[in-house]
């Protein structure tokens, strides 16, 4: 499942990603024809995900898993997603790096509205190569 659009802008530091899935009725994460905020979560994940493979070393250690361990100070300032404008901006700023995992602030917002903001912490977990 991707929901993110594009990538608008990535540093060393930070994503921004643009989406436009939480106005489609085929997304996967809406139940009973609505999309919760807390829906907003799995958008955040998505912009992690893209910025640290776009970060990572180029190294012969094998596939990586991450694992969204924790989300902390989420701050909801809407009930839905499906109700807000046309595109999501999702902004990912990677506080802290390491071989372990990663943690990240985001916030998502439409226009300059701010719907939800936290902090996440993802785990790795490195595959053997086959």
């Amino acid at each position: 499942m991707c929901l993110l659009d594009s990538v608008q802008r990535w540093d060393e530091a930070a994503i921004l990603c643009r989406a436009i899935s939480h106005t489609s009725v085929e997304n996967p994460l809406r139940q009973h024809g609505r999309l919760h905020a807390v829906s907003g979560l799995e958008y955040a994940a998505q912009a992690m995900a893209v910025h640290a493979r776009l970060t990572e070393p180029e190294d012969d250690s094998g596939p990586v898993l991450g694992f969204l361990a924790s989300a902390r100070d989420l701050k909801f300032h809407v009930e839905r997603l499906d109700t807000a404008g046309t595109e999501l901006s999702i902004e990912a700023r990677q506080l802290s790096a390491g071989e372990q995992g990663f943690i990240y602030e985001f916030d998502l917002r439409s226009g300059a509205k701010l719907l939800l903001s936290g902090r996440a912490t993802v785990m790795l977990q490195r595959r053997a190569k086959a």
